[in-house]
């Protein structure tokens, strides 16, 4: 019997005590199927889409306030010793802090310095490689990417290391510098995440990019609040650890014994449901194979088709790529004051629940005023913002 590692990953976060482990976690989970199919199809050529290479890599971008899990379900993952795919066959790394030059690399002129990974080229130059080449079979979690999170809140015109975008794509980068070329190809897998603000998903990285939104409601904070303290002393469970990295390994290598991909023709008629711009169903496609590459029923041929687990991750994902379209961080005030009595709050209850996510005086004031300006919220004479009620239409006076 194949074995389970969806099932035995999200047992193993339940009995650490894990809050939302069986939410988060199980796109994470996805993510490492996506990634172990990837590494062997671009190697043995087995997924094409129109004659190309299909690349299904799930790359993870995490929308939370600090202290709400992007650092945390990275740590569950991929530590050395309690990480679920540390220390296994994945070549794993957490990074605190990312620019596109340590992701893609650089040339320089010059000796080569001590110290980096770097490659000393017989031109006068040297190589120094970055993330992407150095776990070019690997996943990466990195706490804050600092050029994809500007580049997803600028205007469509942002100037972009367009060699950042195909190594979370293709995996092609090529890349021209003055000392020289930077040129390889990448199966790297990233996950990351950034604070609530607005997003353009439209642009390339958005449509690279798996979202996961946590905005805290009081209700999610308490959750978190009793999770912590019920797991405070609570250890891995170290068998069941271990058996779960034993048979990451193993499952690597059953993916490589994989020589077709169907998609059943049910999947595509359930997305069809959520009308999604065509250029968004690759992602989906991608949890889909994820997700059955975890759940280990295959032998030569990955055949995928819909189960109620499956269909709750795609609504799941669909629901969350929205509320960022729509602008997190409004939708997270617009949340929180629905979840009130008569859907009102008082401005300064509501600007303290703003300093407690981490939003400064002039941050939080500038997002109620435009709240406002947009009807969103309405200002009361008493002083309290409450969300506008619509106005139900009545029957037209025949007289």
């Amino acid at each position: 019997m194949p074995v389970d590692l969806l099932d035995a990953m999200l047992t193993e976060l339940e009995y650490r005590g894990c809050a939302y482990w069986d939410l988060y976690p199980k796109f994470y989970i996805a993510s490492i199927g996506g990634h172990l199919f990837n590494v062997h199809s671009m190697v043995k050529q087995i997924l094409y889409v129109s004659g190309l290479p299909y690349d299904t890599r799930l790359h993870i971008f995490l929308v939370a306030f600090p202290g709400f899990g992007k650092s945390f379900w990275l740590f569950q993952f991929l530590l050395s010793d309690v990480g679920l795919i540390g220390s296994t066959r994945i070549p794993t790394t957490f990074e605190g802090y990312v620019t596109e030059a340590g992701w893609v690399g650089t040339k320089r002129f010059g000796a080569k310095e001590a110290g980096n990974s770097t490659n000393g080229d017989n031109d006068g130059t040297f190589t120094q490689y970055g993330i992407a080449q150095r776990y070019a079979t690997g996943i990466v979690g990195c706490e804050e990417f600092a050029a994809i999170a500007s580049a997803m809140t600028q205007s469509y015109n942002r100037q972009f290391d367009t060699a950042l975008l195909t190594s979370l794509d293709s995996g092609f980068v090529n890349k021209t510098l003055a000392a020289g070329p930077i040129k390889y190809r990448t199966s790297v897998t990233l996950w990351t995440g950034t604070q609530p603000a607005r997003f353009d998903l439209a642009g390339g990285l958005g449509r690279r990019l798996t979202f996961m939104h946590h905005i805290p409601t009081d209700e999610d904070v308490e959750i978190l609040r009793q999770a912590r303290r019920k797991g405070f002393g609570r250890q891995f469970e170290q068998y069941r650890t271990s058996t779960i990295k034993q048979n990451i390994n193993k499952r690597k290598d059953e993916v490589g014994a994989i020589r077709n991909v169907i998609m059943h023709p049910g999947v595509y008629k359930y997305l069809d449901k959520f009308k999604m711009m065509p250029y968004e169903e690759p992602i989906y496609e991608r949890i889909v194979i994820g997700y059955w590459v975890m759940r280990g029923v295959f032998d030569s041929t990955l055949e995928m088709k819909l189960d109620k687990e499956l269909k709750g991750m795609i609504k799941q994902e669909f629901d969350w790529r929205y509320e960022i379209k729509k602008g997190s961080e409004y939708s997270q005030i617009l949340g929180y004051v629905r979840a009130r009595k008569n859907m009102e709050i008082g401005k300064a209850e509501l600007l303290d629940h703003m300093y407690n996510l981490g939003y400064d005086e002039e941050r939080a004031q500038g997002i109620i005023k435009k709240l406002i300006s947009f009807k969103g919220l309405r200002e009361t004479d008493a002083g309290m913002l409450r969300i506008p009620r619509k106005k139900k239409k009545g029957k037209k006076n025949s007289n």
